[in-house]
């Protein structure tokens, strides 16, 4: 996003993952600015982000799931699915 295009060694990297699910924290309305965030303070901005994580994923055929809801809910799905 910050490159707005994907060099070919990180497309190349990306290719040989062998991950067996990954989690995808879905864009939340209540984000709050805890400083560590230097990208996409709008809730617009990290849907598309949040869009842009899932459709690399599905291009590549990669398992995940996505979490949603609050920090204890997200954890629990997370437990869950792994």
């Amino acid at each position: 996003m910050l490159l707005g295009s994907v060099p070919d060694i990180a497309e190349q990297f990306i290719c040989r993952q062998e991950y067996a699910l990954y989690l995808v924290q879905t864009a939340s309305e209540f984000w709050v600015n805890d400083s560590s965030q230097r990208v996409q303070p709008a809730y617009a901005e990290r849907k598309v982000f949040e869009k842009a994580c899932v459709w690399r994923l599905e291009q590549h055929s990669f398992s995940y799931v996505c979490l949603r809801g609050t920090w204890e809910e997200r954890e629990a799905q997370a437990i869950d699915a792994v």
